[in-house]
């Protein structure tokens, strides 16, 4: 049975002209274990061996060969044009896991961008250092 740990702590950050950086997304560091977080699999929980900063994380146990994990935050309002980027950090021992930025349309409708054709349309990043070491990742769209 293999077993592989995944770790995340992620922050939102919307860009506009402030002097500190706002995180939106509610309960963005687990800490309220996984309140505000829509799970869709059973290998994601929060748990303590997967804090980075504070007492819980989201830890993923995939042992499965062909499906994956998903676990989405609360939808946030943007407006058209506005850079988003989310920064997280991750740990694994394996090559297998990658975070999103899905953009919706008024009517709940996924928004795919063209040019970014080797992800399906999506803003994402691998997590992809598999030392089982903290690493910080981040996605800029």
């Amino acid at each position: 049975m293999k077993s592989i740990l995944f770790a995340l702590l992620t922050t939102l950050i919307c860009s506009a002209p402030m002097k500190a950086a706002v995180n939106p997304v509610p309960n963005a560091g687990f800490e309220d274990s996984l309140n505000a977080w829509e799970i869709k699999d059973t290998m994601s929980k929060a748990a303590t061996d997967a804090a980075h900063g504070g007492k819980l994380g989201l830890r993923i146990t995939d042992e499965d060969t062909v499906g994956g994990s998903s676990v989405m935050s609360a939808k946030l309002p943007v407006k058209a044009g506005q850079e988003i980027r989310a920064a997280f950090w991750a740990r694994t021992s394996r090559n297998f896991a990658g975070v999103y930025l899905w953009f919706f349309d008024a009517k709940g409708r996924l928004l795919k961008d063209p040019a970014l054709k080797t992800s399906g349309g999506q803003a994402t990043t691998a997590i992809n250092l598999t030392d089982g070491q903290w690493h910080d990742y981040a996605i800029t769209a």
